[in-house]
C-alpha cells in the first residue's frame, strides 16, 4: 500500500513539474526570420554586411527598440555575433 502511494505521489509530482515547465513562457524569443541584414561596409575591412536591425513586433509595427528591452537587444546582438547594439525608434540595431 505504501509503495503504491509513493509511486502515485511521485508520478503526480513529475507530471505536475513537466506541465509547469511546458507552460512557462520562454525568457526571450528571437525569431531568426526577423533579422534584416544591411549592405553597409567598413572601408578598411571590406567585409560582408556588418549591421543588422530586427523587431519583435507583430506585423513589423513600430515600437521602441523593436519591442525589446535594451538588455534583450544587447543579448540578441551578441548571439548573432555583433559587438555593438543601440535602440532606435522602431528597431534593435547591431553592428561590429
Amino acid at each position: 500500500m505504501r509503495l503504491r502511494l509513493f509511486i502515485l505521489t511521485t508520478l503526480f509530482l513529475t507530471l505536475s513539474l513537466a506541465w509547469l515547465a511546458q507552460s512557462a513562457p520562454a525568457a526571450i524569443k528571437f525569431p531568426p526570420a526577423a533579422i534584416e541584414e544591411t549592405g553597409q561596409f567598413l572601408l578598411e575591412d571590406n567585409r560582408p554586411p556588418i549591421s543588422a536591425h530586427f523587431s519583435n513586433s507583430p506585423l513589423d509595427e513600430c515600437r521602441y527598440c523593436g519591442g525589446f528591452t535594451p538588455d534583450q537587444c544587447s543579448i540578441a546582438c551578441y548571439r548573432y555575433g555583433y559587438k555593438y547594439y543601440w535602440c532606435s525608434t522602431c528597431y534593435c540595431n547591431c553592428s561590429n
